[in-house]
Parts: C-alpha cells; structure tokens; sequence
C-alpha cells in the first residue's frame, strides 16, 4: 500500500524571489524583487524515486484572496527535469515552463498562446488545456486554496494530475523520461504567494 514519504522543497534550487519556510514544506514569494521580478519557481529537494507510483499534493494560496478566488495567472506545477538546476534558469519570471529542457505541467488558467500558460511538453510551449480540465471557477484550471495533486507511475511513465482529490479531465502526461531524475516544481507568480506540501504517498509495485 501507499506510505508517506518525506518531501521537501529545495533552498538552492528556486528564484530569488522564493522564500523557504516552515520545515521546507511552504514555499512563498516573498516578493523582495517585486518591481522587477527574479525568479519565481521552487522545485523539489529531491527527486522522485524512479520505481513505483507516487501522488504529491501542493496547496495553493495568495496573500489577499479567499479561497477559491482566482489567483491570477501564471502559477504553475508539474515535473521538471535535471536542468532546472542549471546555474540562472531559475532567476526569470514566470520560468518554471522555460527553464528545463524537460516539463510536464500546467498553469492556473490552462490558456494558450503564451510560453507562460497552459499545457508544457519540454521547454516552453504554446498548447492549451481542454475545456473539460477547467474544473474551478471562471475557467481556471485551479484556484486559491485549491489542493493540486500529480500521481506520478514510474513504471508506466505517466503522470495525472487531481484537484481537490478529483481527477483533471484530459491532464495525463505520458512517455516520461524511465531513466531520468524527475523533481516536483511550482511556480508563484505575485507577491504573497504560496505552495505547501500538503502530501507525499509512495507506493512499490513490485511490494518491496
């Protein structure tokens, strides 16, 4: 069955803007740079182990909007490869999507037509989510408060993503990397802005 598993984010790998706190489970944009943006994005300590099925769940929140209130634009969550630790990648606004030649994820609004939104297949990308996957109010794919989660299955190399514990229609990700060390990323657009670990489960398929 399932375990918990302990999962932290990164104080080296995230923009200058992000601040790490309480245990490195909550990362917040602490917004020191605020009048010009350096760096957004927060990814996971450690990767996610490269056997088995494992479902990360982030809470969402900004300073100022109640819960489901719309955050914005550009928040963002997914997988993220290696080269999100490349020296810099991290210090560009809204750069989740554009700083790792490897990202499966998506936005808070799902829109296409900008590198910053919607859904992202390696770097950057211009692919909108469906209709069906803008579950929160006024067409967002998520919203303050939300709780969004990946399940991510190594051994089929997929990932799906849920919000509030109900899956994301049309939001699986597949023929991810087998071989490759795969992080969790979020990105927090305004100041104020905050991702927590809410869970980690691990589960070994192969009952070890």
């Amino acid at each position: 069955g399932r375990r918990p598993v302990a999962l932290m984010w990164s104080q080296q790998v995230k923009g200058a803007d992000v601040l790490v706190e309480d245990r490195n489970k909550v990362a917040r944009n602490a917004g020191y740079f605020s009048e010009n943006p350096l760096g957004q994005s927060v990814c996971s300590a450690s990767p996610i182990p490269r056997t088995g099925r494992h479902l990360i769940e982030v809470q969402f929140d900004r300073d100022g909007v109640s819960c489901g209130g719309d955050l914005g634009f550009c928040y963002m969550m997914g997988l993220v490869d290696a080269s999100i630790a490349e020296p810099g990648l991290f210090n560009r606004p809204c750069g989740l999507a554009s700083s790792s030649s490897g990202f499966w994820g998506v936005d808070d609004g799902g829109i296409a037509g900008w590198s910053g939104m919607g859904v992202r297949y390696g770097r950057g990308g211009w692919q909108g989510v469906p209709d069906a996957a803008k579950t929160a109010g006024d067409g967002r794919v998520f919203v303050s408060g939300d709780r969004i989660a990946m399940l991510v299955d190594r051994e089929d190399a997929t990932a799906s993503l849920f919000r509030n514990g109900a899956p994301i229609p049309g939001l699986v990700f597949d023929n991810l990397p087998r071989l490759s060390d795969l992080y969790i990323g979020v990105t927090l657009f305004h100041t104020g802005s905050s991702a927590s670990i809410i869970s980690f489960m691990s589960e070994n398929v192969h009952g070890g």
